[in-house]
């Protein structure tokens, strides 16, 4: 998995024409496709000065380039809610993608900061030629590669840490296939079987970073 940070100039959103009119900041928690003419639903957070909160909830509520909203207040100067839209260009690309969007933040003259995760550099590759071809002008602030945690279950994990230190992986072998099973008291088929899903498994780990 990689974790790339883009800064995209937002044109013709209902989060451009809200932030030029008010001083507050707009963050998607994720985005998601969506039916009919609202091609996608977001999950936003907003704050800012708690006087003009109420202003800016009915200005959502009101703007002609969302088709739906549902926000509450959550605590001082902050809401919370779904907004189904359909003129967040990025956020419908970054849907259609199966990218998973970990957050969006509003930045200052109608840039946004999208953080992302993505499978790997093939599919970075191909959101950034979606994103061209639409015309939308794309900064890369940063790309991490990061663990995934988890990578094999704990009955893998065990077999996998018994079988390492059993010898079965040394050349040539400390103990046989059969024997190995005969102590972990399993099968000899059940125990290839897990042994070869843990091994492919680690390879795709590896090979991922």
């Amino acid at each position: 998995m990689i974790e790339v940070v883009l800064i995209l100039k937002t044109s013709n959103t209902w989060i451009e024409e809200i932030t030029e009119k008010y001083p507050v900041i707009i963050k998607i928690k994720g985005c998601k496709p969506s039916d009919g003419e609202c091609s996608t639903e977001e999950l936003v957070e907003i704050s800012g000065p708690d006087e003009i909160l109420d202003e800016v909830l009915e200005s959502i509520s009101q703007n002609k380039l969302i088709c739906d909203s549902d926000i509450i207040r959550v605590g001082r100067g902050r809401a919370f809610g779904l907004i189904k839209t359909s003129s967040c260009l990025a956020c419908r690309i970054f849907a259609e993608s199966k990218c998973f969007l970990t957050s969006a933040r509003t930045k200052k003259n109608g840039y946004v900061e999208y953080t992302l995760m993505l499978r790997g550099v093939d599919q970075f590759k191909h959101l950034l030629k979606k994103l061209a071809e639409k015309g939308l002008e794309v900064e890369i602030n940063k790309i991490t590669r990061t663990r995934v945690k988890g990578v094999l279950t704990n009955r893998q994990e065990q077999i996998i840490q018994a079988a390492f230190e059993a010898g079965y992986f040394d050349y040539p072998k400390r103990i046989n296939l059969s024997e190995l099973a005969k102590s972990l008291n399993i099968t000899t088929s059940t125990l290839l079987e897990i042994l070869r899903r843990s091994q492919r498994r680690i390879i795709e780990e590896y090979l991922e970073h």
